[in-house]
């Protein structure tokens, strides 16, 4: 007995925490969550002392767990209604296998970017992260069985906790959590499963301000004015208000609180006095903030900003309207991109095309607006695969927040004006292209498609 005891013991050391978040309240809750492991391994051992080994027996979340399809770990979603599959892989790359109550059965979901949070053990900072749908040829047109994200580069190789936030399942909605060993990331066993990522955002997931100030606007006149006042979840604290939908209120010692999603009122609850406290922190930041602003839509004067240049030298769009070596006619052209996005590796021969094709026409720059990216290391990259087309940085993606900008290979077209007539894919298959839009410009015509979507 003594020795199934320790056993168990590890396993509840090693357990997974999953949350469901669910935004009907007429429904049975699948928001529990999980307690802390670390307050409640004493207790689930008095419990659970005969959990059992991950072999189609018992483990720490209550109930038996068939042995993994991919070789990596079944989690539960909510309460059992779902499961996953998690692979850690050792060059950071995550998958995430969606599969029903018969966890040996994979099921299919709508299509979706889910946003992500990765926080490595002992951390005080969690990194923001994206999974994207990689559908199965088993998988129904618009539905998927795998997200696959890659773990921000400060956590690749340790022990990490993944927070997945907002994710989609058969008409409710969830809150994911779950961790990893360091250094026990799964090898690539078959190419066919590890495809490159065919999607990328620019700068780690967040709602454009009109997504956000439209979820605001379901709330009352009151409420709003508290959130707008509070601006992020107590809870999962990268989230501003309104990033996953209508925020939710919780009363804490009869005060108004608010968080992301259901699934974050528990813990709002836990400690009233730490969450107080967070939300007094809140609303002093928020005081010292600038107000936010919309994002420029196609036909609006765009501000004027600056970026960066690999030499470090910071250039203004204004000026570059103005550099006659660029452009003649003051039409500027940013396609945003990045050295780590996969999906930017497609489109940098049409980019360097492009920049040569209407040199001294139009300044058309490749623009690195990855949080992640340093100057130099952009540079190298560049210099290292050859790269052509001019590029620039905008690290803390400033420019991306004008332009309501969350996808790489997105491209806007701004005119001699300052205008921006085109906001979309540098190119599409057959459609609209970001070239199509230029010429129009140069030719003084109006644009025929000024807006595609932000596919990444």
């Amino acid at each position: 007995m003594k020795a199934v005891h320790l056993l168990a013991a590890c396993f509840v050391l090693l357990a997974v925490f999953l949350v469901g978040c669910n935004r009907d309240a007429g429904k049975p809750s699948k928001d529990k969550e999980h307690k802390d492991h670390k307050d409640e391994k004493a207790k689930d051992h008095a419990k659970d002392g005969d959990h059992k080994d991950h072999k189609g027996e018992k483990k720490g979340d209550g109930h038996a767990h068939k042995p993994a399809a991919h070789g990596g770990k079944v989690v539960s979603v909510g309460t059992d209604s779902y499961h996953a599959e998690v692979v850690f892989e050792k060059d950071g790359h995550l998958k995430f296998y969606t599969l029903g109550k018969d966890e040996s059965k994979s099921i299919s979901v709508e299509t979706q970017t889910v946003k992500a949070h990765a926080k490595a053990e002992g951390g005080d900072k969690s990194h923001e992260m994206e999974l994207k749908p990689e559908p199965q040829k088993d998988d129904a047109k618009g539905k998927t069985s795998l997200f696959v994200g890659k773990l921000p580069a400060e956590v690749i190789g340790k022990k990490v906790t993944v927070t997945i936030v907002g994710l989609k399942m058969e008409g409710e909605t969830f809150r994911v959590e779950f961790s990893s060993e360091g250094g026990d990331h799964k090898d690539h066993k078959d190419k066919k499963e590890h495809k490159d990522h065919k999607k990328e955002q620019t700068k780690g997931g967040h709602s454009s301000e009109d997504e956000i100030k439209e979820a605001r606007a379901k709330l009352t006149d009151a409420d709003r004015k508290l959130v707008d006042a509070q601006e992020w979840c107590v809870v999962m604290t990268d989230n501003r208000l309104g990033e996953m939908g209508v925020p939710f209120k919780v009363m804490v010692k009869d005060q108004p609180v608010f968080v992301c999603c259901k699934g974050c009122q528990r813990k709002a609850l836990a400690d009233a006095e730490a969450t107080l406290k967070k939300v007094d922190e809140f609303k002093a930041k928020v005081k010292t903030q600038p107000p936010r602003k919309s994002a420029v839509k196609v036909g609006d004067k765009v501000p004027d900003f600056s970026i960066t240049t690999l030499d470090g030298k910071s250039v203004k769009l204004s000026e570059l309207q103005k550099d006659e070596t660029r452009t003649k006619k003051g039409i500027v052209v940013l396609s945003y991109w990045c050295a780590t996005c996969h999906s930017c590796r497609h489109v940098e021969g049409a980019l360097g095309k492009l920049a040569k094709d209407y040199a001294g026409e139009a300044a058309v720059i490749a623009l690195d607006a990855n949080a992640d990216d340093t100057t130099q290391a952009v540079a190298a990259f560049v210099k290292k695969n050859g790269l052509t087309m001019p590029v620039a940085f905008d690290p803390n993606g400033q420019t991306a927040d004008v332009f309501g900008i969350k996808k790489t290979t997105t491209t806007v077209v701004i005119d001699g004006n300052g205008v921006l007539r085109y906001c979309g894919q540098l190119k599409q298959k057959g459609g609209a292209s970001a070239e199509g839009a230029l010429k129009a410009v140069l030719a003084g015509n109006e644009v025929a498609v000024k807006t595609t979507p932000h596919n990444g």
